[in-house]
């Protein structure tokens, strides 16, 4: 039986950054948001025990370090068999998009569903949050979240504003931990006794990181004034600590028009067109063979 899901990346809309605690983790308050764009997972059952992990980009591990493999571990004990996994990669590594966590929650969901593993919404979070600080985000139903702590407080919001978004990423590695330890030397942290409860999103696109990212790589300074010179009414923003840009549109034809002059400037660059999925939308992807079905959202 062979099981086929789609993992969705995210856009931080907005990401404010606080002191690092004693564990050297960063407490954040951002609004997440999901977006229609994904990795690809197929599932197998297999008869040959633990975990075969393949994947199209050869560049990504497949081993212990695989967030894939990471969740298979943390649930390895509940099954009576072993899996063949295969990862079909869209979402550019390195883009910030997200797509490591979404790939380990979105397993660990169809694990758990498929297979009938027993973990309870509460359970599959914690063994998220135990693999990465985005993973729980991922496991949650909604679509559009406001996120603090280190990922682990999730409080579903209504859409934002912007329906479509314009993705550039300029192929360009970006160390997240080189971009927090210049964050953390430069102390500029905003107090955490006046963040937000809940986005107002007057502040959509604010990212306390964005500052260090354009200084460290100016390459995202000449793009950022590049494109304003084309299209001075639109907004440019980071989403986490790099390396995406995304340009939220008003509709599906100013995106279109954003997209025909992104790839005229920059031909070699990955850049797409996504839209918002509606809130709290379930959408499933069934397996054509078993009748399988396993919500992404």
């Amino acid at each position: 039986m062979d099981i086929h899901v789609k993992s969705p990346a995210k856009l931080n809309l907005s990401l404010a950054v606080y002191p690092p605690r004693q564990d050297g983790y960063h407490p954040i308050a951002s609004c997440f948001q999901k977006i229609n764009v994904w990795d690809s997972i197929s599932i197998r059952q297999s008869s040959t025990p633990g975990l075969t992990l393949t994947c199209t980009d050869a560049t990504i591990p497949v081993d212990h370090t695989n967030t894939i493999a990471a969740s298979y571990t943390k649930i390895k004990d509940r099954l009576l068999h072993g899996v063949t996994v295969h990862l079909d990669k869209k979402i550019p590594v390195g883009s910030g998009l997200g797509s490591a966590s979404g790939n380990a929650a979105i397993f660990l969901k169809t694990m758990n569903r498929v297979y009938t593993l027993g973990y309870t919404h509460t359970e599959l979070m914690q063994l998220g949050q135990s693999i990465g600080s985005d993973v729980p985000f991922f496991i949650h139903d909604c679509t559009t979240a406001w996120v603090t702590g280190t990922g682990e407080r999730i409080e579903p919001i209504g859409s934002c504003s912007s329906s479509f978004f314009l993705l550039i990423f300029p192929n360009q590695t970006i160390s997240t931990k080189h971009i927090y330890a210049a964050y953390d030397t430069c102390g500029h942290y905003p107090n955490p006794t006046r963040a937000p409860h809940t986005p107002a999103y007057a502040t959509l696109g604010h990212n306390d990181l964005q500052p260090i990212v354009w200084q460290l790589y100016p390459i995202y300074q000449s793009l950022y004034n590049h494109w304003m010179q084309h299209h001075p009414e639109s907004k440019v923003y980071l989403t986490g600590s790099g390396g995406c840009l995304f340009i939220p549109a008003t509709d599906a034809a100013a995106v279109d028009r954003y997209y025909a002059t992104a790839k005229a400037l920059w031909p070699s660059f990955w850049i797409k067109t996504v839209s918002v999925p509606s809130p709290n939308a379930k959408t499933d992807f069934f397996d054509s063979d078993s009748g399988v079905s396993q919500s992404f959202f």
